[in-house]
């Protein structure tokens, strides 16, 4: 089997079937492909609504977690049960825009890439578009380091359609029971692959909602909690680079995880020693980090009352800009 899409699914049934269909009207092989769809323990009828449809269609697998270990638990599961030579992520609540999927399955099989990365759309409910959002320099290929360099990595896997093996035997697996876990994991598959193109291809349609993890995180303190950890994880990774221009790269996306991480805290009304706490574990003082981020790291308490002082503004802000700009 070429191609296991793989879909984490959390009280999905008011959009797994449109997933699925923008699955199905592709028209890819049918012996060629599967889908695995994973349940992370929804409370809304998921799982036995995608059992009955599993009825329909032959390549339709589902799996049940016994219990929540969200988005990336989801997908390592998926990824170890799974029979296809490459990997598909996709979200229940987003969909394949018309024949890009079929478009970019025959490209990547005819070229065998360790990593085809294509392109996607942002945007709300109902107000689609087909604007990619990357739109990077170069489609030439090169290994992931030169990526990572020439057009920079993304920070969502569902971008990706990668070879297995490359998961699996360089063991980068999603850490578990968190969010925010695939900015870390994009970046170190990356550094695996010594073949990935970037092709501008509408592949995904990404929905931005209120209720989503993206659109409400400023209100939520564990969720800001692992944006900050996932900062960290991030910053590790420079000890897989080669030169210097990937350390740089590299310590960037760290800076700007964990400098976002910071800007959400301050919308945080929480117990500033909660504050502290996570900031002195989080930013490595043997890092030379942009300043704001060395300022708060010898003084996290402090930021940790300041900054719940002015979190009542800071939310009014965050949400005028997010209902604005959708994000």
């Amino acid at each position: 089997m070429f191609l296991s899409i793989i879909i984490p699914v959390y009280n999905g049934t008011k959009t797994i079937k449109r997933c699925l269909d923008s699955i199905w009207s592709q028209g890819l092989p049918e012996n060629d492909y599967e889908v695995i769809c994973v349940d992370d323990c929804s409370s809304d009828g998921s799982y036995e609504y995608i059992q009955k449809l599993s009825q329909l269609y032959p390549q339709l697998k589902l799996l049940k977690n016994s219990f929540n270990i969200r988005a990336g638990g989801a997908r390592n599961h998926g990824v170890r049960c799974s029979s296809g030579e490459y990997i598909l992520f996709i979200d229940s609540d987003d969909y394949f825009h018309p024949q890009s999927l079929n478009k970019a399955f025959w490209y990547q099989k005819k070229n065998l890439l360790d990593i085809l990365m294509c392109d996607f759309a942002r945007h709300k409910e109902n107000a689609p578009n087909n604007r990619l959002v990357h739109q990077f320099p170069s489609t030439e290929v090169m290994t992931g380091r030169q990526f990572l360099i020439t057009n920079s990595l993304p920070y969502a896997p569902w971008k990706y359609i990668f070879r297995r093996s490359l998961m699996i035997e360089n063991n980068v697996y999603f850490t578990e029971c968190v969010s925010c876990e695939d900015v870390d994991w994009s970046h170190k598959i990356a550094l695996f692959a010594n073949k990935m193109q970037y092709k501008p291809i509408l592949l995904t349609h990404y929905i931005l909602s209120e209720t989503s993890q993206t659109g409400s995180e400023y209100k939520n303190p564990e969720t800001v909690f692992f944006r900050l950890m996932a900062g960290k994880r991030v910053a590790e990774l420079i000890t897989l680079c080669h030169t210097n221009e990937e350390r740089t790269r590299i310590k960037a996306v760290a800076q700007e995880t964990l400098f976002y991480g910071v800007i959400f805290l301050c919308a945080l009304m929480t117990n500033p020693k909660d504050k502290s706490r996570i900031l002195s574990e989080c930013i490595d003082s043997k890092i030379k980090w942009r300043k704001e981020l060395l300022l708060v790291k010898k003084y996290p308490l402090i930021y940790g009352i300041f900054s719940t002082l002015i979190s009542p503004l800071f939310r009014l802000v965050l949400f005028v800009k997010r209902s604005s700009l959708g994000r």
